[in-house]
């Protein structure tokens, strides 16, 4: 009997895939109302806020409001020979804002004297160049308080001359002081009226600050250019996530990984830091970043459901090495073009949406920040939230959300919607905090570790509280 050879390779079916159970695959229903909560929550809190504001809040907003338009035709008069004027808009409703209030007798007589000054100045100083009188109630703080007695000569017709005279006693320490002096000089004829005065050594260190940024920008385009050559010359090629490539059970697993890892340590984080709160004072949030930390690592090598996990399909098979630095500057640097071109539509938005806040920047603005605030707040923006953050988005969701999108790619962009969601800024800032993701994304499959991510991470959020803290100053 001849030997009948087989058929080739080609000819074989196909073996069937064995369909792998998925007990947990519910667990993105879940996924899905929670961020859908989340983003309904922050855009409804963002365009309608529900909240009241108390009375001394009220005026804190008239103020940062006057400060924020003062900061725009700062920056506009410093780029443009163009003159722009303050608008008187900005002018009518702050004095709306604080008269409504200071004519309910009960609700006056109810604000501490530090509110009722700053009432009185905000009144005293928009009345006098609205061409209005200025309230009763803000006749005496002015005339009685030596820092404020300047603004005594603002009301009434003046030459150029005495503008300009009147401008250069004006308090430069405070917000109305600023805006005073600049509306002084704007009656004077001045072309750049809130155009910042500084010495040689401020106008120095503007300029080095200047050139810092556009030689981050220039690095950050050289930057890329040296990935996508390397890459094209087939160096660089992405090593994968730390996680490998999941199963459909895994990714469902790291769902619930995600969503545990989301609300435990939220739950507890509270609960340590109101304990220690009681016990030690205000160490209580640096003590209590560190303990949840500590917690944070703790939950990402857990197993759940028999899975096989570990801590290295977190943070990568190898330690901690300096080419993990490297990469996470280097991310850091090829951010800033992108964010670059993200912050012209935010730009254009800016003026016709509600402005973008953070909890930590109303930290800063309310004044009597101690140095162990500050370090507080170091060790919140720049260690807690990169480390649980990209724990929880780009070593649990993002390999995750590529499996069950059957694209890496779009698991990132996901990712980074998700990731810029939970912030509470608002969706005017989305597009540039989902880069931020993205980046942090792209960093860890590149490199198959998430140290780089942290560090850029950490990098950006240090550089963002460095800024925050000198513009208040």
């Amino acid at each position: 009997m001849e030997n009948i050879p087989p058929p080739p390779i080609t000819d074989l079916p196909a073996p069937s895939p064995t369909r792998q159970p998925r007990p947990y695959a519910w667990i993105w229903i879940l996924v899905a109302l929670l961020f859908s909560l989340m983003i309904f929550t922050a855009v409804a809190a963002y365009l309608d806020p529900k909240e009241p504001l108390t009375d001394k809040a009220r005026i804190e907003a008239a103020l940062r409001e006057l400060d924020t338009e003062i900061q725009r035709i700062e920056l506009f008069q410093a780029l443009s020979a163009t003159p722009s004027s303050f608008p008187r808009k900005a002018l009518e409703e702050a004095s709306a804002q604080v008269r409504t209030l200071a004519q309910d007798p009960e609700r006056f007589a109810a604000l501490a004297p530090r509110e009722r000054s700053k009432l009185a100045e905000i009144d005293f100083v928009t009345s006098a160049f609205l061409g209005i009188p200025p309230l009763k109630s803000s006749l005496e703080p002015v005339a009685r308080s030596p820092e404020f007695r300047a603004y005594g000569n603002l009301p009434g017709e003046k030459t150029a001359q005495e503008w300009r005279a009147i401008a250069s006693k004006m308090p430069r320490d405070r917000t109305m002081g600023t805006l005073a002096r600049g509306l002084a000089l704007e009656k004077a004829g001045d072309p750049a009226p809130f155009k910042t005065e500084r010495s040689e050594s401020q106008r120095a260190s503007v300029m080095l600050m200047g050139l810092g940024i556009v030689g981050a920008g220039g690095l950050g385009l050289a930057a890329w250019i040296l990935y996508l050559v390397r890459r094209s010359q087939g160096q660089w090629a992405p090593l994968g996530h730390p996680a490998g490539d999941l199963t459909l059970p895994e990714a469902d697993t790291n769902a619930i990984r995600f969503i545990l890892y989301l609300l435990i340590p939220l739950a507890l984080g509270s609960l340590i830091f109101h304990a220690l709160g009681t016990v030690i004072g205000e160490w209580n949030r640096i003590v209590g970043v560190i303990l949840l930390i500590g917690l944070t690592i703790g939950i990402a090598g857990q197993k759940l459901s028999h899975v096989d996990w570990s801590a290295q399909r977190v943070f990568g098979p190898e330690k901690f090495q300096w080419k993990h630095v490297g990469w996470g500057l280097g991310g850091f640097v090829a951010n800033i073009p992108i964010l670059a071109v993200l912050l012209i539509p935010v730009t254009l938005l800016l003026p016709h949406l509600p402005q973008p806040d953070h909890p930590m920047n109303e930290m800063i603005r309310s004044g009597g920040l101690t140095t162990l605030g500050v370090i507080s707040l170091f060790f919140m923006a720049v260690l807690m939230a990169p480390i649980t953050e990209e724990i929880g988005f780009r070593g649990f969701l993002a390999p995750a959300l590529g499996r069950v999108l059957g694209s890496v790619v779009w698991g990132m962009i996901l990712n980074g919607f998700l990731f810029a969601a939970i912030h509470p800024q608002g969706p005017l800032l989305w597009m540039i905090l989902g880069w931020i993701g993205v980046m942090g994304a792209l960093l860890t499959y590149q490199t198959k570790s998430l140290y780089p991510a942290i560090i850029m991470h950490a990098v950006h959020n240090g550089v963002v509280l460095f800024f925050s803290l000198r513009m208040t100053q």
